[in-house]
């Protein structure tokens, strides 16, 4: 039998319209390499910890300097929402946890995360320093 008549036997899958919590945190993090020209930005790192429960973690990350600092998480099952979103500090310590019911929750809650004084001083920080490179 040649590959040309071996059907697909795969069902139609159904594609939500609302973005998955991964694909929000990464465009964050692509939105801050925007602002920074790159200096700063945001990486995603996703895992299945069980057969129902992915994880995904938001770095900070200044490559010239070596700095990848975790700084928010977000967890949840297969159908993606509820996610829990969890705010860290400086030592990767949970300060702030939240649940989120739908994409347009999970949207406040990381906004406000993200406005969190901890993560604006670092960025900032790492931003100031970029620069002095740049007088060099």
């Amino acid at each position: 039998m040649s590959t040309a008549t071996i059907p697909d036997l795969w069902p139609e899958f159904r594609v939500k319209a609302e973005p998955s919590p991964s694909a929000i945190l990464r465009h964050q993090g692509e939105k801050l390499g925007e602002k920074t020209h790159n200096a700063v930005f945001g990486e995603v790192e996703s895992a299945q910890n069980d057969p129902n429960l992915f994880g995904h973690a938001l770095f900070i990350s200044a490559p010239f300097f070596r700095v990848r600092q975790r700084v928010v998480e977000a967890w949840h099952n297969l159908d993606r929402y509820p996610a829990k979103v969890i705010l860290l500090d400086e030592h990767g310590k949970r300060t702030r946890e939240e649940t989120a019911d739908d994409a347009e929750k999970f949207i406040a809650v990381l906004k406000e995360m993200l406005a969190a004084p901890y993560i604006v001083r670092l960025i900032d920080s790492l931003i100031d320093q970029s620069r002095d490179l740049d007088d060099e």
